[in-house]
């Protein structure tokens, strides 16, 4: 199977980085996956080619709707009560430590009935707001890039793209760059 597959090689776009750097890029290769884009600068980098003069570009961005997630019951569930359970301890041992409580029955047992009432409530109160506000939950709405540019400082980009060409993994001596000599 082929581990670079995916790869567009794409010299047609050449621009200024816009960092400040005076270094002119060009584009070797693109991808519409990011992690198929990020494995071809993991390859230039472990062929030599300096990670400074390297630049990964999300292209075509569009804003699309959230990714809104949701939880288990269970977990919502579990999470309120590991919530309330702590609340509830801290408060009893505050209020033993502090005297304006004389537990009839000990510190000790007060301690453990507020930790079970506080994880009961807990639970219940998580599960109650999480069913109202299942489907209302405001979240951001996220960026997406139709590609991704690998871009190189112009001196490299013949060596980087000949490095990405898979034809030539290992094979042969890549054309000379005034960075390589």
């Amino acid at each position: 199977m082929n581990q670079y597959q995916g790869w567009r090689r794409d010299s047609s776009i050449t621009g200024h980085h816009e960092s400040g750097r005076d270094n002119a890029q060009r584009v070797v290769a693109s991808a519409e996956d990011f992690a198929v884009a990020d494995r071809a600068v993991q390859r230039l980098v472990e062929c030599g080619v300096p990670a400074r003069g390297l630049s990964l570009v999300g292209r075509d961005l569009r804003v699309g709707p959230p990714v809104v997630g949701q939880l288990p019951t269970p977990e919502v569930a579990l999470r309120g009560g590991v919530l309330g359970l702590l609340v509830s301890a801290s408060v009893a041992w505050l209020l033993v430590v502090s005297d304006l409580v004389d537990p009839v029955a000990g510190p000790a047992r007060l301690t453990l009935s507020a930790m079970i009432m506080g994880a009961v409530f807990g639970s219940s109160l998580g599960v109650a707001g999480y069913g109202l506000t299942r489907s209302r939950r405001p979240a951001p709405a996220q960026v997406r890039a139709g590609y991704y540019a690998v871009l190189v400082d112009e001196e490299l980009a013949d060596r980087a793209a000949w490095l990405l060409q898979d034809r030539h993994a290992g094979l042969g001596t890549p054309p000379s760059s005034p960075a390589a000599t």
